[in-house]
């Protein structure tokens, strides 16, 4: 079971392309998708998730990249806010070859959750994640994030694979609307954008809810 699960986190991250790096929550929800959403192709589930703070997590995951980094199929920056998890050539390398041997539904399924997993904001992927799966939700410390709260935009289209396995098979991409870019900077800038956003939310509560309290103090006339 461990090779086996070896074999489906290097596949999974080489569907993002040699350059993708993950942070720890994305790489957590990579691997949550492909357990609920495509276990019968690819021999799965491998991994027990839990609901936490920032959704679905299991440790298993981060051993499990930890283990392949001690044998050179994964690289860990640690100099970063958050560590960054990527591949190594001969991780990548092992990767695309275990992921062509994969039916292609499921492949596609990888490619498409490795990108969209990368580049849709923090809260907006939080919030996907939670609407489509409600039971981990129940210890969520991000009320911006929770299901029902509204949203005043989605700059990125709700992903095929969160709308169910059968819209995988819209090959030509009628149904969703994605903007991927794989630089640096873009990545960066989308860390950036989600982080602020965060804080400029946090502050829009705080004062809402400040001034709530003190329009109830005044007297009434």
């Amino acid at each position: 079971m461990a090779r086996q699960r070896s074999k489906i986190v290097l596949a999974a991250m080489a569907a993002g392309g040699p350059e993708a790096r993950y942070d720890p929550v994305r790489v957590q929800k990579l691997f949550f998708l492909l357990d609920r959403e495509i276990p019968r192709y690819i021999d799965g589930p491998y991994f027990h998730f839990e609901p936490y703070h920032y959704g679905p997590f299991d440790k298993a995951v981060y051993e499990d990249l930890d283990r392949l980094a001690e044998q050179g199929k994964i690289s860990i920056d640690t100099t970063r806010r958050y560590n960054q998890y990527s591949l190594t050539d001969s991780g990548h390398e092992r990767g695309v070859t275990v992921l062509s041997t994969l039916p292609e539904p499921a492949a596609r399924y990888m490619e498409d959750a490795a990108k969209w997993i990368r580049f849709v904001p923090f809260k907006h992927l939080l919030s996907a994640i939670y609407r489509q799966y409600p039971d981990m939700a129940v210890n969520i410390i991000i009320p911006q994030a929770a299901p029902g709260y509204p949203h005043a935009s989605f700059r990125f289209a709700m992903p095929s694979f969160l709308s169910g396995m059968a819209r995988t098979l819209d090959f030509m991409g009628t149904l969703d609307d994605y903007q991927w870019d794989t630089s640096d900077e873009r990545l960066d800038a989308l860390a950036l954008y989600h982080d602020w956003s965060a804080v400029g939310d946090d502050l829009g509560a705080a004062m809402n809810t400040y001034l709530a309290q003190g329009t109830s103090r005044e007297p009434q006339t």
